[in-house]
C-alpha cells in the first residue's frame, strides 16, 4: 500500500478537472479568474454539451414529423420528413390565415436557424475560447514562462509527495546533495525566483542600438503607445486586451444571436421574465420556437407537379426554446461581469495607487516599511519603477497562485537586491558580502564625494540638495 500513498482515484481527478476552475479546490496553476473562467471554460461546456444533444437529436431520431396526406405512401411520408427538415420550413400563428403567396411564406415567415444549431453552438464555443488562446499563445511568446515560474513557487510551499518521496531516495543514494526537506532547498528556489523575476524586470527598457537609436526608440513609443516588453506593462496591457475580447465576445454574441434567430431576439429574455411574473402560463415566445410549423412541398409523378402543404412537428424546438432562454440570460450577466473586470484592470493598469499599495503591504510584512513613513515614499516609487508593471503583475500572480510567505521571501530578497544595485550606482568599489545591511539610525553617508541618506530601516533616500542641507545643516556636501 506505501506505493499508492500519493495517488488518487481516477474519478477525483476527473471532478478536480472540471470543478476546479470553480474554485471547489485551488488548481496549482491560475493565471486568470472567476469571470474569465465562466467565459472560456464553462460557457465552452454548456455549449458544446449542447451541440452534441442537438446532434443525437438530428442523426438518431426524427429530428422533424409530419402530417402527411392518407395518399402517401411510407416512402414519400419519409423522404417528405427529410425534405421538410433540409429545407426551410415557415411558421403561422393559428388565428391567422395562411398567406397564398408562396414567395411570402418563403421571404417572411421562414424559420432559418434550427439546422445549423449544432454548428452555431460549436463556432460560439471557439468563439468564446479564442481570447484564451491569444492568451496562451502571447505569454508564451514574452520570454517568461508562467507556468514554470509558478510550479516553482508552489515547489517551495508543498510539493506532491510522489515528487517529495522520489527526491528523498535520489537524497538517500548520492544523486542529489540537497534534502528535498530541508531549508536550505527551500531558499535555493526563493533565490531562483527572485533572481528569475529581477533579471526580467531589468532587460525591460525601450532602449535601441545600431542607426538613430534615439529616432527609433521614439518611433517605437509611437506606434507602440508606449506598451509593450520593453515599456515593462506586457502582461496588464495584455490582460486588458483580452478581457476586451471576453467582453466584445459576450456582448457581440447576443448581437449575433438577434440576427441568427430574428424575431427581436435580443429582448427575448426580458420578455419571458416579464411575462412569467405577470404570472402568464404560457410565457415561452413560439413565434420564435414554434413546435408546430408548415412545410411547402413539391411533388412529382410522371410528367406532373403537385405541391402540398403539410404541417410538421419540430420536437428538437422543445429543448432549443430552453437553451437560448438560459444562453441569453447567461450572455447578459456575462456581458455585465466581463465589462466589470475590464474596467477593474483598465483600472489597475493606469494607476500605479494599487500597484505601490501591494508593494508596501509585503515590504510591511518583512519590516522594512511602516505606515506613515514618507522617507520611504521615494525609495519604494524607485523600487516599483524598477519592477514595472509586469514585475508587480508576476508578483501578484503569485500571491493568487501561492501563499502569503512565498511572495514575501520573494519580494524581500527583490528589495535587497535593488538596494544593493542603488549603493554600487554611487559606489562603484562597493561589496555587497561587506556592506550588505545599513545602521538603523538615520545618517549620511558619502561614498566618492557623493552624499545619500539612508532611513532608519537601512534604505536608500534620494533627497536633493536643498532637503540634504536642510535635514543635516552640519555636514558638508561636494
Amino acid at each position: 500500500m506505501g506505493d499508492k500513498k500519493g495517488k488518487r482515484p481516477k474519478r477525483f481527478k476527473i471532478l478536480e478537472q472540471v470543478l476546479g476552475p470553480a474554485g471547489v479546490y485551488k488548481r496549482p496553476f491560475s493565471d486568470d479568474n472567476y469571470i474569465d473562467r465562466m467565459s472560456y471554460y464553462y460557457t465552452n461546456m454548456f455549449l458544446l454539451f449542447y451541440a452534441m444533444l442537438s446532434v443525437s437529436e438530428e442523426w438518431f431520431k426524427f429530428p422533424v414529423k409530419c402530417f402527411c396526406p392518407v395518399t402517401f405512401t411510407p416512402e414519400e411520408v419519409v423522404y417528405a420528413n427529410h425534405v421538410c427538415w433540409i429545407e426551410k420550413m415557415y411558421f403561422v400563428p393559428w388565428n391567422r390565415t395562411i398567406p397564398s403567396d408562396y414567395d411570402i411564406r418563403q421571404l417572411e415567415m421562414q424559420i432559418k436557424y434550427y439546422q445549423y444549431v449544432p454548428v452555431t453552438c460549436l463556432m460560439l464555443a471557439f468563439l468564446f475560447y479564442f481570447p484564451r488562446l491569444v492568451w496562451k499563445q502571447c505569454t508564451n511568446s514574452s520570454g517568461l514562462k508562467l507556468k514554470r515560474l509558478i510550479d516553482m513557487a508552489l515547489s517551495y510551499q508543498l510539493e506532491d509527495a510522489n515528487t517529495l518521496q522520489l527526491n528523498e531516495l535520489k537524497y538517500q543514494y548520492g544523486l542529489i546533495t540537497t534534502d528535498p526537506y530541508s531549508e536550505e532547498r527551500r531558499k535555493d528556489i526563493v533565490k531562483t525566483l527572485t533572481e528569475y523575476i529581477d533579471l526580467y524586470c531589468m532587460k525591460a527598457e525601450p532602449f535601441r542600438a545600431g542607426i538613430l537609436p534615439k529616432l527609433r526608440e521614439r518611433f517605437g513609443t509611437l506606434c507602440y503607445l508606449g506598451v509593450g516588453r520593453h515599456y515593462g506593462n506586457f502582461f496588464p496591457a495584455l490582460q486588458m486586451g483580452v478581457r476586451a475580447l471576453y467582453f466584445l465576445n459576450a456582448f457581440g454574441q447576443l448581437c449575433f444571436l438577434n440576427a441568427f434567430i430574428g424575431n427581436d431576439f435580443a429582448f427575448y429574455g426580458y420578455e419571458v421574465l416579464k411575462r412569467f411574473f405577470e404570472g402568464e402560463e404560457h410565457y415561452i415566445g413560439t413565434s420564435r420556437f414554434p413546435i408546430v410549423t408548415l412545410c411547402d412541398l413539391e411533388i412529382r409523378r410522371m410528367f406532373t407537379f403537385y405541391r402540398y402543404t403539410i404541417q410538421c412537428v419540430v420536437p428538437i424546438n422543445i429543448f432549443n426554446e430552453k437553451f437560448f432562454l438560459f444562453l441569453w440570460c447567461w450572455l447578459v450577466v456575462l456581458s455585465l461581469l466581463s465589462f466589470v473586470n475590464l474596467f477593474v484592470t483598465f483600472g489597475l493598469f493606469v494607476t500605479p495607487h494599487w500597484n505601490l499599495s501591494f508593494l508596501k503591504k509585503y515590504l510591511a510584512m518583512n519590516d522594512i516599511y511602516s505606515r506613515g513613513d514618507k522617507s520611504m515614499r521615494i525609495p519604494i516609487r524607485r523600487f516599483y519603477n524598477h519592477l514595472k508593471q509586469d514585475g508587480v503583475f508576476i508578483l501578484r500572480l503569485l500571491a493568487q497562485t501561492t501563499n502569503t510567505v512565498v511572495v514575501s521571501e520573494v519580494i524581500r530578497e527583490l528589495w535587497v537586491k535593488f538596494r544593493e544595485r542603488e549603493l554600487k550606482r554611487y559606489d562603484p568599489n562597493f561589496e555587497k558580502n561587506n556592506n550588505k545591511t545599513f545602521p538603523n539610525t538615520n545618517g549620511v553617508v558619502r561614498f566618492n564625494n557623493t552624499v545619500i541618506h539612508i532611513n532608519g530601516q537601512g534604505s536608500l533616500s534620494h533627497c536633493s540638495e536643498r532637503d540634504l542641507v536642510r535635514r543635516f545643516p552640519r555636514e558638508t556636501f561636494v
